[in-house]
């Protein structure tokens, strides 16, 4: 479900790509269409600005810089797809003590491979996908793994009724159907008890904060950690799951609530990411607390040409590729 409409996956391709497989993918797409030609790599975009003209002619000056260079072109339309997964949020000020911490951190951004976790002791903040994903590998190599969460999550196995990809069961007309003639609330505590069917949440500390658990009080679902090897960890304590932090000391990290104090080598944060369109002026578009007044989650509506499209400034429930 992750393919584009005009380009299906090889039949040898699994049903959920791991990351390699996805860019091989992207390639696959981009000779099959002959795009390569089209894309300017290494190139930096300064900014976009209207034409002078621009109300008759809905232009754009776009400044670019390649090598150290810079370039001005006029294009009659722009397309800004960069997301919203660009520019990391690492809130250090939130974190006492971090500056006196002697071991190693970063965000889950630059995260690569686990082997830079080898027989260390790992604190991932944050328990989004990122976040669980990185755990899970760092706990193949690492001495100990820990997830500091203030918010907890649901979580779901990538399988789902009779060995149905998750996307495939959860994501039809006839579910989407149901899901709006439904009260939020029940609907929430149908896909809670769901996830609870496989693995209990309670028991681990990881309903999350902002609902009050047990049901019918469910108002609200949070984006569930799709991730089919994290209750293995968790029962077998390879991971454990942590409170928010309190304070870093020099070789260790004191928690919430229970006041422990365990050694920490290496910190990653999965702290999520602001929104950041820096080339575009504030008067073209107003990117605020991460949201912005689009009509169709696209177009910016005062503009006076629809020449400017924001594609993939949103986060839907499943696979980004066919939405944007």
């Amino acid at each position: 479900m992750t393919a584009f409409v005009d380009f299906p996956y090889p039949e040898d391709f699994p049903v959920f790509l791991p990351n390699a497989k996805f860019l091989e993918y992207l390639h696959l797409y981009t000779n099959h269409f002959n795009l390569r030609k089209y894309i300017q790599f290494q190139t930096t975009v300064i900014s976009i600005k209207k034409r002078p003209d621009f109300s008759t002619s809905g232009q754009w000056d776009v400044i670019t810089e390649t090598d150290g260079e810079q370039k001005s072109a006029i294009f009659d339309a722009v397309m800004v797809c960069i997301g919203y997964l660009t520019e990391p949020s690492l809130p250090l000020n939130s974190f006492p003590g971090i500056d006196k911490f002697k071991g190693d951190y970063f965000h889950s951004r630059d995260y690569k491979t686990p082997d830079v976790f080898a027989g260390k002791k790992v604190l991932v903040i944050g328990m989004g996908n990122s976040g669980v994903d990185i755990a899970v590998e760092a706990s193949h190599t690492a001495e100990k793994v820990m997830i500091s969460t203030n918010r907890g999550a649901w979580v779901m196995s990538r399988v789902f009724g009779d060995g149905y990809p998750w996307d495939m069961v959860f994501l039809t007309q006839f579910t989407n159907v149901v899901r709006k003639i439904l009260p939020s609330r029940v609907t929430g505590w149908l896909i809670a008890n769901r996830c609870n069917q496989w693995f209990n949440h309670a028991n681990n500390g990881m309903v999350p904060k902002d609902l009050v658990y047990p049901p019918p009080q469910i108002s609200e679902l949070k984006e569930p950690i799709v991730n089919d090897e994290l209750p293995g960890c968790i029962v077998t304590g390879k991971i454990s799951i942590r409170p928010g932090i309190e304070k870093f000391l020099e070789n260790s990290v004191v928690f919430k609530k229970s006041k422990e104090v365990e050694e920490v080598d290496v910190v990653v944060f999965a702290t999520g990411y602001k929104v950041s369109f820096p080339f575009i002026d504030e008067s073209v578009v107003n990117f605020e607390n991460k949201h912005a007044s689009l009509y169709k989650y696209i177009f910016p509506p005062l503009l006076e040409k629809p020449s400017l499209a924001i594609i993939g400034f949103l986060r839907p429930l499943g696979a980004v590729t066919p939405v944007v």
